[in-house]
């Protein structure tokens, strides 16, 4: 959405000076921003997919090995 700037009684170099800054503002504003990191990016990947019964089934195997069930 367009907006003016009311640059009335400003001497040129000012007004320039605005529209450099506006023009810097607007190529700033464009560039569009790295994508976030993912959490398989930062702790890796798993070597396969696993459903959640497999996922399950690990966790019940370790409690019972730790006693706990």
């Amino acid at each position: 959405m367009p907006q003016a700037i009311d640059v009335t009684g400003l001497s040129p170099e000012a007004v320039r000076a605005v529209e450099s800054l506006v023009n810097l503002l607007r190529e700033k504003g464009t560039v569009s921003a790295a994508p976030a990191p993912s959490v398989f990016d930062l702790f890796g990947k798993a070597p396969h997919l696993r459903s959640g019964d497999d996922i399950a089934k690990q966790i019940q195997d370790e409690r019972a090995a730790w006693g706990d069930s």
